[in-house]
């Protein structure tokens, strides 16, 4: 979906000229020039490949936090729901961090500017320099901004000792409540308890990253909408039409 946007697809023109080009060199010919434009569109759908896969991650994360068991696996139902429901919130700001490389790719910093701690901030200064950028920079601080009340939950899970809330460790508990099963009453059923838990940890599950999920992907559109006027530019800049390198 994002590799393949519209305002990506401006590109597909020099991208094809590169890769027709590179196939060429993969033969061994020799002389073939590399414009700075098609150098330029192989940067980019290569960001625009790398935020996708995130974001497919994300979706995968959710397709399996909608089963209702994972029957064929030795692990119980909480551990593979909690393993993906923190890859789904470090998913997220995955995405938001691939959005940042793209567009700092999109308005030529180096990648050596790029793929650095602290690039965040980098991006967003030189985004501030560029009057014609001011409304990639906002949408791009309304995607962070969107999102940052989940950013302990991430610091959680990458940093200290996973992800878990109420349901969860109701759950934990209930996987061994059967070893001392005779302390409960007889009319506590813990098949029935259980029961109640997991379809409670999914609902509240499901209302979150649906709401997430929604606002994240409209939040992205939003800043690929607002990077169609660099692309459509790109074949007006002088220096895209000169040679960057040859092989």
């Amino acid at each position: 979906m994002f590799s393949t946007h519209k305002s990506v697809h401006i590109l597909h023109p020099y991208l094809s000229s590169y890769v027709r080009k590179m196939i060429k060199v993969t033969e061994g010919a020799e002389g073939i020039q590399i414009y700075y434009k098609e150098h330029y569109a192989r940067s980019v759908f290569s960001r625009a490949v790398a935020l996708q896969n995130a974001y497919d991650t994300l979706n995968l994360s959710i397709e399996y936090l909608d089963r209702d068991d994972f029957a064929s696996s030795s692990f119980d139902f909480e551990k593979h729901y909690q393993y993906h429901l923190e890859h789904f919130y470090l998913s997220v700001f995955g995405i938001i961090d691939r959005c940042y490389l793209l567009v700092g790719t999109s308005i030529m910093l180096t990648d050596s500017e790029i793929d650095k701690l602290g690039s965040v901030r980098t991006i967003e200064s030189r985004l501030g320099q560029l009057e014609s950028c001011s409304k990639i920079l906002d949408a791009l601080r309304i995607l962070k901004l969107n999102q940052e009340n989940l950013r302990a939950t991430r610091n959680a899970i990458a940093h200290k000792n996973g992800f878990t809330n109420d349901h969860i460790e109701a759950l934990e508990f209930f996987s061994i409540a059967s070893d001392f099963q005779s302390k409960f009453p007889d009319e506590f059923k813990l098949d029935e308890a259980e029961e109640i838990i997991r379809n409670g940890l999914k609902k509240k599950t499901k209302k979150e990253i649906d709401l997430i999920h929604t606002t994240l992907k409209s939040d992205v559109e939003n800043v690929f909408h607002n990077l169609e006027f660099l692309y459509n530019g790109i074949g007006e800049i002088e220096m895209m039409n000169k040679v960057r390198f040859e092989y």
